[in-house]
Order: C-alpha cells, then structure tokens, then sequence
C-alpha cells in the first residue's frame, strides 16, 4: 500500500482539495484509493489524530508524540489489512494552529514552528511504507493577508494587518520561509518523495492544478472535480471591520459564539458598507516581504 500525505499548508486550497476527495469517495474506491478524512469507519478517529497533531504542534512534548504514532500506525494497518492501493491522508492542521490562533493565545505569530518534529513523527508513523508527501505554498504577500483575515473571521485580534506581519517577522524571517520549513520533511522522506506545488497556479489555471493533484496521487484523470462554488465565504473589508469591532465587544463581555456566528452571516447591504476597502499593506511592509522572500520557494516559477 501507498500513502499520500497532504498537509497543508493552511489558506492554500486545503479545504478545496479535501472537498474534491470527499467528492470523488466512491470513484476513489473502485480505484482502492481510501481518502482517510472521509472514511465513515476512520471518520472519529481521524478527528482524533488531527485534533492529537494540533496539541503537539501547541507544545512539543515527546510523550504525547509516541501515541500519535500508534494511532496513526493503527490506521494505516487496519487500510492495508483491507487490501487498500492508496490511503490519503490529507489535513493542514497536522502542523498545528495557523499564526493567527497563536496570537491570540500566546501573543507570538508562531509559524509551524514545530514542522521538522511532526516530519519525525509521520516518518516514524509511515515507516515501512511508500509515501509521498505534498505541500501547497503560498506567496507570502498574500498568504499573510489570507492568514490575517481568517484571524479576524474568528474575532481574535484588532490588530492591523502591517502588525500582524510584523509579528511574524518577530519570530525570524529565516523561520517563515517555505525553503526552511519543508528540509526537514525531505531530510526524513528524501527529495523524490516530497513535492510542491503552488497556489497561485491554481489560481492561473484551475484545470491543471487538480491534474497536478491528480498525477501526484497516481489518479486518473477526471477522478477530482473543482467544486462549482468556492469553499469559504468571501471575507471583505465591511465584514473585516465589523470583526474588529465584535473582538472589543467580546473582550467587554458579548458572547463569542453569537458574535463569531454574526460575523461569518455579515454581506455589506449599502453602498457604503460596499466602498470600505478590504485592509491592505504598506508599500513598505509590501516591499519588505517581496525583498525578504524573493528567493524562498513560493517566488520561484
């Protein structure tokens, strides 16, 4: 058996291609292709292990690593025990929480800072067995804007969006590049076995990036469909300082439920809801990420 690991990164079409394999579920199965996520007898507990994978990203201890790797061995035993060509196993939260998440908890925009660990940890849970790894990048110009808007989704900050990148420079700019962070998963699964691919390609030409998607996990072609809607709502700038607005209120005592639920419902219904612009970068602060990043993997053709 084969095992095709996807993990992310988060706001880099995850949610999209992990729709496309619940999509396809019974032409993956004529084809002995088990997506794990979406597995109705694996369902719990690949909620378990990715919820397990978020906790150890949180704070890396190596007595909670030993029991991911046996569940995660346990899973993969029981799809090969049922005679499975491929097993997929695909969740950006494996890596743990976006920057976002941290800022808000611990007040530092940490970024996957314990990826070359959880490459330990899946090497040694795939051990015995072919696997082929995939990372989706993202240029970091808009990868940030996209991680910043999704923390203001989820009311944890009103923070501007020049800061929220300051704040991940703050943890080391050798620390956010994509180079630095995929190493170590080709230092445990070998160059051949590790492969990127970029979003903005997706955004170019959909088409060819699920045929990519398709020719990594030796699918035939057709067996992934782009959804005819996207995924996640459109998030602008009505909707942006609305959330900031709520995260004060909730900070004064409003229910975060009920504020987070309001939110993801707000659609701009005036023209001026309609004219606020959606937060944006300094030129600065857009110069120094495109001249900070110029040479990392996402800017590469």
């Amino acid at each position: 058996m084969k095992i095709y690991l996807h993990l992310g990164f988060h706001k880099t079409a995850s949610t999209m291609l992990q729709s496309m394999l619940a999509t396809a579920k019974s032409r993956l199965s004529e084809q002995g292709v088990v997506d794990a996520r979406s597995s109705e007898s694996e369902r719990g507990v690949f909620r378990d292990l990715r919820w397990g994978f978020v906790a150890l990203n949180n704070n890396f201890k190596t007595r909670k690593a030993e029991p991911l790797i046996r569940k995660t061995r346990e899973l993969i035993g029981r799809a090969a025990e049922a005679g499975t060509k491929s097993l997929i196993i695909s969740d950006e939260n494996f890596l743990g929480h976006p920057a976002s998440f941290h800022i808000s908890t611990s007040g530092r925009a940490w970024f996957y800072r314990f990826s070359g660990q959880t490459a330990e940890v899946l090497r040694a849970a795939t051990e015995g067995y072919d696997t082929e790894v995939m990372f989706v990048l993202r240029k970091q110009e808009t990868l940030y804007s996209s991680h910043y808007m999704d923390g203001l989704r989820w009311l944890r900050y009103d923070i501007s969006l020049d800061r929220f990148a300051e704040m991940l420079f703050e943890t080391g700019p050798e620390k956010l590049r994509f180079d630095s962070l995929i190493a170590p998963w080709i230092a445990q699964f070998g160059v051949d076995h590790v492969r990127t691919m970029l979003f903005e390609n997706l955004i170019a030409d959909p088409a060819g990036f699920v045929a990519d998607v398709e020719d990594w996990a030796d699918l035939p072609r057709g067996t992934l469909v782009l959804p005819e809607r996207k995924v996640n709502a459109a998030f602008g700038g009505y909707q942006a300082e609305m959330a900031r607005r709520l995260h004060n209120e909730v900070k004064a005592g409003a229910p975060l439920k009920s504020s987070r639920r309001a939110v993801m419902a707000a659609r701009p219904e005036t023209d001026e809801e309609k004219a606020i612009p959606k937060p944006a970068f300094s030129p600065e602060m857009l110069a120094k990420i495109r001249e900070t990043f110029a040479t990392d993997l996402a800017y590469q053709p």
